[in-house]
């Protein structure tokens, strides 16, 4: 059963990777018309999330290291995380992503999207006061988060 959440309950580094996939999620799916209502859409996100949060609850069952995710975020939760906080630091991120593009031959492969990645997230580190320690280490394992 869904549990009610206090609006002062911080989400954490998984919730935030959910929240940004679900987001992700909606946003690129072509079925959806980009003229939708806000509404509409923020109730499609929170449907997503509480579909994911299950899904990584259930996969992780028998992982004794992973703590499971509380379900019972509400639409405006969901939402004001998403414009408060992933939203701004997405958007730093791209800025000094664009202000200091990949070396020719940088992006090639993983492991050098990794390097590269690297760098970017070092650099975001050095600029945002509201970096997020739980973003992942690697390119690759925060694109895993999103397939």
């Amino acid at each position: 059963a869904a549990s009610t959440r206090s609006h002062s309950a911080s989400f954490g580094s998984e919730e935030l990777l959910l929240v940004a996939r679900a987001f992700m999620k909606i946003s690129n799916d072509p079925k959806h018309s980009t003229d939708k209502k806000a509404e509409k859409f923020w109730d499609e996100v929170h449907a997503t999330f509480e579909q994911l949060v299950a899904s990584a609850n259930k996969l992780n069952e028998a992982n004794a290291e992973f703590t499971p995710i509380e379900l019972g975020r509400g639409v405006e939760s969901i939402r004001n995380c998403w414009q408060r906080r992933i939203q701004p630091a997405v958007n730093k991120f791209a800025g000094i992503v664009n202000s200091n593009p990949p070396n020719s031959g940088e992006v090639k492969d993983d492991a050098l999207m990794d390097l590269y990645y690297s760098r970017m997230r070092e650099e975001y580190a050095a600029r945002s006061h509201s970096y997020v320690n739980g973003c992942p280490k690697s390119f690759h394992k925060l694109m895993a988060a999103y397939k």
